[in-house]
């Protein structure tokens, strides 16, 4: 993973609209391990500046070792094809190709890739430049085992400034089924490209998502770069400024997820999702015997205006989903004289247990349940209406999946739990406080993704192994609050190698205290207990540390510095 930095300069504009112009000398290669790319883009009557524009980033790169493959998909503009034939003219690491007919960005890409000779492809949109550093960079990530190589990129404004950088997690396959939240920078081993088949046939508009699916599923090494490396041009006809521009292509992005669950052996139907962009991958219903682990103590609140104990609205809220549930144990205080009902055992109850103050109830639930899986509830939870508890127990029934976390909201519709980012002794709920309809930087709200830990209280475990962490403690379990003592169990099972997951699919509301402070970064704990790492894979560097709101730190964005005059005009440097 290369070192984040302050944001690069962009191209520089004296060659915009100077495209007959002879092009300059090159700049000084900056030495470094030599490593052959090739730079594939395919041409289609791009406005001639921008093609420019395009090309000189190429020619700028702080690198000797690189080609840069043109395909001209039969433009039809004089200024672009004699532009190109300029280029070739003067750049001897160009190679020129020309279509006689237009046959679509798939075929061009194709075209482009059977004509590439370096070691890896670079993918580089005819209307998109990169900054001059980026094969430099991703030469210095990629080691003998990297397949596959994407950064952050920000995008170009239709005035020229950059803007709105797109801040990645490391390679996240749950959330790349869902969207393809990397789309650029890509650089990939051009033989293993070649071993999946090259662009595929018919997901024109998709092929950029169809292929980096087909990637993922055989690379062995996934490096992200977390720096901007990548300047996305907004025009009229880009998805950067329009998401509306391609409708085509999020119907072939839908059948793009739809072969890749076949191919890796989900069973699932694939829909369109909520945002344009995003896709619903539900999978087939699967029957494991479920416990659901409730601790109470006989609270109450007014809820939709009815004052009511809090276990009572919670198993009423999971009515719809009694026949996936086998049996619900219920943990409360022991020597209080509460059944965590109100007084009155209900008939939904399977089994009522006591723990002592300094015992975890989970863990005292847990040894008590016969289910092959557990739910991990707190009394003060209501499953949301149109939610459900199937989407915890389909993504818990892939292998490599330790735990699921539910979306969690307060009363006032405010997020609670988003998933928890773990790093430097600090534990912090993604985006709480931004309010539930508000999908998040890069719609990552609405859709399964990876975490490295979630809430233990609203998630799903393989019983046998949530025992087995709760049992094994190496600290007193019932002094940690439920976020902590999730961190903890989540880090020992991707030690382990094992996955987390959360969905915004399985989404509860919370009514056991106001709002507060709690989802800002807070220590993880007693430090010898719970050892975190430095950074969370799943953020990002150039994001605020001990925060989850994807707070930029200065100097990462695109667009320059502004200041704000008297009448609150701005202006930029």
């Amino acid at each position: 993973m290369g070192a984040h930095r302050t944001q690069r300069p962009g191209v520089a504009s004296a060659s915009i609209g100077q495209h007959h112009a002879p092009l300059a000398p090159s700049p000084p290669r900056l030495p470094v391990r030599s490593m052959r790319f090739s730079v594939l883009t395919a041409v289609c009557d791009p406005p001639p500046d921008v093609l420019a524009a395009c090309l000189d980033s190429v020619r700028s790169q702080m690198t000797d070792d690189v080609e840069h493959v043109i395909v001209d998909d039969a433009s039809t503009s004089a200024d672009v094809r004699d532009l190109l034939d300029a280029a070739a003219r003067c750049e001897p690491r160009i190679t020129l190709v020309r279509h006689d007919t237009r046959s679509g960005i798939v075929a061009a890409s194709n075209s482009a890739l059977d004509a590439a000779t370096g070691e890896f492809v670079a993918l580089l949109d005819h209307d998109d430049v990169l900054a001059d550093d980026a094969l430099a960079v991703m030469n210095r990530a990629i080691t003998a085992s990297t397949d596959l190589a994407y950064s952050d990129h920000d995008l170009i404004r239709p005035d020229g400034r950059f803007a709105d950088p797109v801040h990645k997690p490391d390679f996240s396959p749950e959330r790349l089924r869902q969207q393809n939240y990397i789309t650029h920078f890509v650089v990939a081993r051009r033989a293993l490209v070649v071993e999946v088949g090259g662009f595929g046939v018919g997901f024109d508009g998709a092929q950029d998502h169809d292929l980096l699916l087909r990637l993922s599923e055989r690379a062995r090494d996934i490096v992200h770069v977390p720096e901007v490396l990548y300047h996305w041009r907004m025009t009229a006809a880009s998805v950067a400024l329009d998401p509306n521009a391609k409708q085509y292509a999020y119907e072939r992005g839908r059948l793009a997820v739809a072969e890749h669950c076949e191919r890796i052996g989900i069973a699932a139907e694939v829909e369109l999702g909520r945002h344009l962009g995003t896709y619903r991958v539900k999978r087939a219903a699967t029957r494991a015997s479920t416990s659901v682990l409730i601790a109470a103590s006989g609270g109450s609140a007014t809820v939709w205006g009815r004052h009511r104990p809090h276990l009572a609205a919670l198993l009423d809220s999971l009515a719809d989903d009694r026949s996936m549930i086998d049996e619900i144990i219920v943990a409360v205080p022991a020597g209080d004289g509460s059944d965590g009902s109100d007084g009155t055992l209900d008939d939904r109850i399977s089994r009522v247990v006591t723990h002592a103050p300094d015992a975890s109830p989970f863990a005292v639930a847990a040894r008590a349940a016969t289910g092959d899986v557990a739910i991990v509830l707190d009394e003060a939870m209501m499953l949301d209406a149109g939610s459900s508890l199937a989407e915890l127990l389909a993504l818990l029934a892939g292998p490599d999946v330790a735990a699921v976390g539910s979306a969690q909201f307060h009363p006032d519709g405010c997020v609670r739990h988003g998933g928890l980012v773990v790093q430097g002794g600090t534990v912090a709920s993604v985006l709480f406080g931004w309010h539930r309809d508000h999908s998040g930087p890069g719609r990552l709200m609405d859709v399964n993704r990876e975490v490295s830990a979630v809430d233990l209280v609203g998630s799903a475990w393989r019983m046998r192994e949530l025992r087995e962490l709760l049992d094994t403690a190496t600290l007193d379990t019932a002094t940690l609050d439920t976020a902590t003592l999730g961190v903890r169990t989540c880090l020992e099972a991707a030690a382990d190698g094992r996955r987390v997951l959360w969905t915004p699919f399985t989404a509860f509301t919370r009514c056991d205290r106001e709002r507060d402070n709690e989802g800002v970064a807070h220590p993880s704990g007693n430090a010898t207990a719970i050892e975190t790492p430095d950074h969370d894979r799943y953020y990002n560097p150039s994001l605020v540390p001990g925060r989850a709101d994807w707070l930029e730190l200065p100097g990462r964005a695109g667009a320059p510095p502004c200041t704000v005059d008297g009448d609150g005009r701005r202006h930029w440097s």
